[in-house]
Order: structure tokens, then C-alpha cells, then sequence
């Protein structure tokens, strides 16, 4: 008895490789390559040779391999934690001593997507713990199948590096030291051959790249010719031939004139129809390749039949449809390899960085996921580059449109709340319903009932200071941070209403979101504004054609919030707008706007805006601010003077 024999306990004769299927090329990775009927021996080497093969397998390697990954515990409470006491936990992240997560997980990716299987032996330390992850070519590995069903793996290392990992390696591994990644497959033991089943169309990609290859090197075709009459003596027609060879073999001659003499005519050359059928043919092999793996065409830079919608579309299927295939069968495996899921362990692919958005596009995801408390500002502004500031910033904010469940319609807790203990118990007090008759005082407060009783409380600039004042005596904000942090929610409040009623009246809300934390702070240190003087935390705007437009809106606004109408004004440099303020239930004042579509032309195309952000920071008195508005009424009379007469009134009033 041999010492293969001595290793199994048993007679080593019936030990055989895996060859169950009627063709095993598509399945034994041990043989190497595979003969396609157009003549091409299709291997891992040759089938990287075909550019569509090349860029396939480059980016499902690279796209599963750049996706951070982790293991995590899981809690009683349904989220988990990253766990890093387990050993498993570090070679993710380094599994041998020459490569990092990334580089494995990409040389594995390159087996298992070409041979349908990836291949690494696990080293163990003394006590039997997992300390080094080695990845091995899947040519280099043949599976071995024992008489009692046991299987082993022979591996044939190739290059003094790997002979020297793997020595002391028995001569067969058992399948407790191989992580073994199989792609589907018919016998369950081994992975399907990618490119062994798809050997033809592979094969003939090739043998079209050759062919097109060996016509530029040897049959370049002119772009024309020349011909005549007249009759050529030999020496003649031997030196026009002699002319022509040189001037139309290789590939610096393509597309290039031939000149003769002697009366000579150009005749063009037209593509002959083969040479277009070929190159359609070309194009039919990449759509084929694009199939094999599950790729979409336009990752192949083939965009003959793709849009900017259905890009982004075919992008999110590519995730859910191939990269998932790969991914969960990476977590599947570590886990019934390693006996993570009794632990309460396992593996999970962070996909944020693939499917990363445009920075706008994940800010407005940020501020939905904060307004529906899933997460808070601070992870918000660490996922978006920011340092997290603390405080209210780390907690999960309460929208002030919703209410706890049981409580009144305007309350935040549930009406039967237990009070706390030794405490007095204090209903929560109901706020009276909008009444439009209820009386008001001298500045348009309501007389008596809630603070938060909608209408237009003001109109025109004197009442509307005095109204003003009193919202800025009433507001509970004292610092930029905690308007920011209100801003946000209200801002979608306002953006939803003033759609509505911009709908109502044909006019388009615009909406650039509330004030940056950074210009609020700056309105407030550098420029001196108080914050409970702050108005445009929450902002927007219309574009207006006539000033009955924008009277129609703000009634519209005032049937939803508690409103001032400034009016229509002028100021010294000549540009005029209409502002109304609008105040939410939260305490926060809102600044809606009003332009006549040429007049915000001018502020924002034309130069006004630049310079009054130069003039507002001198002081009155200075030549330069003289000069510079000077300039800004230069640009806003222009405006001004091409108005309808219908415009007069509301350009009477100063600012």
C-alpha cells in the first residue's frame, strides 16, 4: 500500500479524476485549451486576446474586487456590526503576505469568470486557525474524487514562488483546506468552462481580429486608381505597376491617391460588400461576447441602440443581474466554508461605491433619508465629505409635519402619554382651527388662538416690518446651526406648496434649497445679521410675466402660511423684486421671491449679481460702490425702460 493509500485508508486504484460528463472540456479545468472550429485554441491566454473577452473579464474582476466587503455580526435588533475578533475578519482585507483584499479577490474573480472556478488553499497555524488565503490558477487545479465520496484537490504549482508557499502541502488537499468557488455547474463538484462552452464564439472573434489584422498588413486598398487609353510599352506598364505596388501595400497607404500619367483617370474604389459584411460581423461578435457574460453593450463601448435613460437603467441591471450572481456566491461560500452563519456571522459587499449618484442627486437622497428619519445629518455630511459637528447634528430629526400615532394633528406625543413620575400631568393642549373672520390687531396678529393661523398678515413694506419684527421677537433660533437644521425639513415643505400653487397659476416654483450652513454663519459673523433676523434659511422663487401672477401666488401662500407681502420694490441700483415671508409651524421664516424673467436675466447673466456681491461688502460713501452701482442701473435700466406699462405701479415703490 502506497502512501496515497496510507492518506485515505484505503486502496489508492480507484481514486480517478472527474471526467463524469459526456464532453469534460467544458468542465475539467484541467485542460488547458480547447480546439474551435475556426482553427483557434481557446484558452485563458487566447481568449484575453479578443478586445470584447478583455473588457469583460476586466471589469466583472475589477468591479467585484473594488466593492469593499466586511464581516459582520448580526443583532437581536436586526442591524449589525463589523466583527474583527473572528480570523476570517483580517484576511478579507489581507489574505497573504504579497497581496491586499482587492488583488485577491480579483485574481479570483479572473478563474472564476473565465473557468468557472476560483481556487485558493487555506494555511492554518498551529492551532488550527486560518492565517493565509493563497489563490492558484484553475489550470493548475484538477478535483479528485475518493471511493468514499471524500474529495481532494491536486494542485500543480507553477514558478519558484508558489512551489515555495506551498510547500509542505500534502500531495492531495482536502476540500477542508480549499476555498473552492464554483459557477454553475451540471455535476455540482466543478464549474462550467466559460470559455470552453462558448469556444466558438470566442474562437471566431479571434480568428475575425487575425483576419483584419493580416488585410491591413498585406491587402491595403486604395482609396482610387487612375486609368487610361492610350496603349503602354512594357517597360511602362512594368514601372506603373511597380508605381502602383508601392503606393497601395502596407498599412501607411491606406487611403491613399494613387497619381499616374499619360492621361491617366481616377477611378474611386468603393468598399466591396464583403469588407462590409465583414465588419458587421465584427460588431455581431462583441453583441455575442456581451451575451456570454452578461454585459451590458454599452460597457462595451457599443452605443449603436443606447439613451441617457435606458443607460442608467441597463447600468442598475448590471448590478442586480450579474455582479450580485458573483457576490453572493463569494458570501455564500465563506460562510459554509467557515461555519459563519451558526456564529450569527457573515459577509457583505458594500455596493455605495458602484452605484454612487451625481452629487446632486445624493444630496436630495440624504435629505429624504433625514426627513424620514433613517439617518442623521452627521452621517449625511460623512458620506459626503464633510466633518460631522455633534449635538443636534447626531441625532435622528423629528419632521414637524408628522405626529406621533394616537396624538392630536398637531401634536408630536401621543395624547395619553404617561407623565413623568411625581410630575404634574399636563394635557397636551389643542391649537384652534383657521379661522378667516377671527379679528386681528393693529399689525395684522390675530387677535386670539394659534401662532401658527395661516393668512397674509401684511402688505407692503411698513406693516410688514412691524409684522417683522414681532416674528423675529417670537423666534426660538440663536445660532446658524440649529436654522440649518430646521431649513432642511421645511425647505421640502415649502417646495411642495409652492409647486402646488405654482401649478395653479402656470408658473414654475424654482427651488435651489435651503441656505448652506457655511453663508448662513458668514450672513451672521461677517455681516453682522441676527439670527432670529434670518429670512432665507427656506427660499425659492417665481419667474412672473405680470404682477397679477404674482398676486395670485401669495394668496395662494397665505392660505397655507402665515405670510407678509413686502411688495414690489426698487433699490438704489436699480433692480427690483417682490419678497414674501412665509413662517413655519417650527418657528422658521421662509423667503419667497418674485422676478419678472428679464430682470433675473440681468442679475444673473448679465452682471448684476456679480457686482452687488463686490458693492454690498463696501461702505456707503465709497467712490467703488458708487461706481458699481452706477454699473448695476446701467444694466437694470435696460430692463426697466422695455417693460409694459402694466409694470408702472409696482416700479413706483423704493426700496
Amino acid at each position: 500500500m502506497g502512501w496515497i493509500a496510507r492518506l485515505l485508508g484505503r486502496d489508492p486504484e480507484p481514486i480517478k479524476r472527474d471526467a463524469t460528463d459526456s464532453d469534460p472540456s467544458m468542465w475539467m479545468d484541467s485542460l488547458y485549451s480547447v480546439r474551435s472550429v475556426s482553427g483557434i485554441n481557446v484558452n485563458q491566454g487566447t481568449a484575453l486576446n479578443a478586445a470584447a473577452v478583455m473588457a469583460a473579464v476586466t471589469m466583472l474582476a475589477e468591479d467585484v474586487a473594488k466593492l469593499p466587503w466586511s464581516l459582520r455580526k448580526k443583532n437581536d435588533d436586526g442591524s449589525s456590526d463589523e466583527e474583527t475578533s473572528h480570523p476570517l475578519a483580517d484576511l478579507l482585507h489581507e489574505p497573504n503576505d504579497w497581496q491586499n483584499g482587492l488583488e485577491f479577490r480579483e485574481q479570483m474573480q479572473i478563474g472564476l469568470v473565465l473557468r468557472g472556478n476560483a481556487y485558493a488553499v487555506i494555511l492554518y497555524d498551529g492551532r488550527g486557525r486560518p492565517t493565509m488565503l493563497v489563490p492558484v490558477n484553475p489550470d493548475w487545479v484538477s478535483l479528485w474524487q475518493a471511493p468514499g465520496g471524500d474529495l481532494f484537490y491536486r494542485v500543480t504549482p507553477q514558478g519558484l514562488h508558489m512551489m515555495a508557499v506551498l510547500q509542505g502541502q500534502p500531495f492531495l488537499i482536502p476540500a477542508s483546506d480549499m476555498l473552492h468557488l464554483r459557477g454553475f455547474s451540471s455535476n455540482g463538484l466543478v464549474g462550467a468552462s466559460r470559455i470552453a462552452l462558448a469556444r466558438e464564439s470566442i474562437g471566431l472573434a479571434l480568428a475575425q481580429e487575425q483576419q483584419a489584422a493580416r488585410f491591413i498588413a498585406n491587402a491595403a486598398r486604395p482609396s482610387g486608381m487612375l486609368t487610361t487609353d492610350q496603349k503602354l510599352t512594357p517597360e511602362a506598364a512594368q514601372r506603373l505597376a511597380a508605381d502602383f505596388k508601392a503606393a497601395s501595400v502596407g498599412l501607411q497607404n491606406t487611403g491613399k491617391v494613387i497619381v499616374g500619367e499619360q492621361g491617366l483617370k481616377y477611378a474611386p474604389l468603393s468598399p466591396a460588400a464583403s469588407d462590409l459584411e465583414f465588419l458587421a460581423s465584427r460588431k455581431f461578435q462583441i453583441e455575442e461576447i456581451a451575451r456570454i457574460f452578461r454585459i451590458p453593450l454599452h460597457m462595451l463601448a457599443n452605443l449603436e441602440r443606447s439613451t441617457n435613460n435606458n443607460i442608467m437603467q441597463q447600468s442598475q441591471e448590471y448590478v442586480n443581474y450579474t455582479l450580485t450572481g458573483y457576490t453572493n456566491r463569494w458570501c455564500a461560500k465563506l460562510s459554509s466554508h467557515f461555519g459563519l452563519r451558526k456564529a450569527g456571522l457573515f459577509v457583505e459587499f458594500d455596493f455605495n461605491e458602484l452605484t454612487k449618484a451625481d452629487l446632486t442627486t445624493r444630496i436630495n437622497n440624504w435629505r429624504t433619508q433625514i426627513m424620514s428619519m433613517m439617518a442623521t445629518p452627521d452621517e449625511a455630511r460623512i458620506d459626503l465629505g464633510f466633518k460631522p459637528k455633534g449635538k443636534q447634528a447626531d441625532t435622528l430629526q423629528f419632521p414637524q409635519n408628522m405626529a406621533a400615532a394616537g396624538s392630536q394633528s398637531t401634536g408630536t406625543k401621543p395624547d395619553n402619554l404617561r407623565p413623568t413620575p411625581g410630575g404634574p400631568e399636563k394635557p397636551e393642549p389643542a391649537e384652534k382651527a383657521y379661522n378667516p373672520d377671527q379679528p386681528r390687531d393693529e399689525i395684522g396678529r390675530w387677535g386670539s388662538g394659534s401662532v401658527h393661523d395661516t393668512g397674509v398678515q401684511a402688505h407692503g413694506p411698513k406693516t410688514a416690518k412691524k409684522v417683522q419684527r414681532q416674528w423675529q421677537k417670537d423666534s426660538p433660533y440663536t445660532d446658524a446651526e440649529k436654522i440649518h437644521a430646521r431649513a432642511v425639513h421645511d425647505q421640502v415643505t415649502l417646495a411642495e406648496a409652492a409647486a402646488e400653487i405654482g401649478k395653479e397659476n402656470g408658473v414654475e416654483f424654482k427651488n435651489p434649497g435651503p441656505k448652506k450652513l457655511e453663508d448662513l454663519e458668514n450672513k451672521i459673523t461677517v455681516r453682522g445679521k441676527k439670527a432670529t433676523g434670518i429670512t432665507d434659511g427656506v427660499r425659492g422663487g417665481y419667474n412672473v410675466t405680470t404682477p397679477e401672477q404674482a398676486d395670485s401666488i401669495v394668496a395662494g401662500l397665505g392660505k397655507r402660511f402665515p405670510t407678509i407681502d413686502e411688495g414690489w420694490a426698487t433699490t438704489d441700483a436699480g433692480y427690483f423684486d417682490r419678497k414674501a415671508l412665509v413662517k413655519f409651524p417650527d418657528g422658521i421664516v421662509g423667503e419667497v421671491q418674485f422676478w419678472h424673467p428679464a430682470m433675473e436675466d440681468a442679475k444673473k447673466h448679465g452682471g448684476g449679481h456679480r457686482l452687488y456681491k463686490i458693492a454690498r461688502d463696501l461702505k456707503d460713501g465709497d467712490p467703488e460702490k458708487a461706481r458699481l452701482e452706477s454699473e448695476m442701473r446701467d444694466i437694470y435700466g435696460k430692463v426697466t425702460s422695455n417693460l409694459p406699462s402694466s409694470w408702472d405701479a409696482a416700479l413706483k415703490h423704493h426700496r
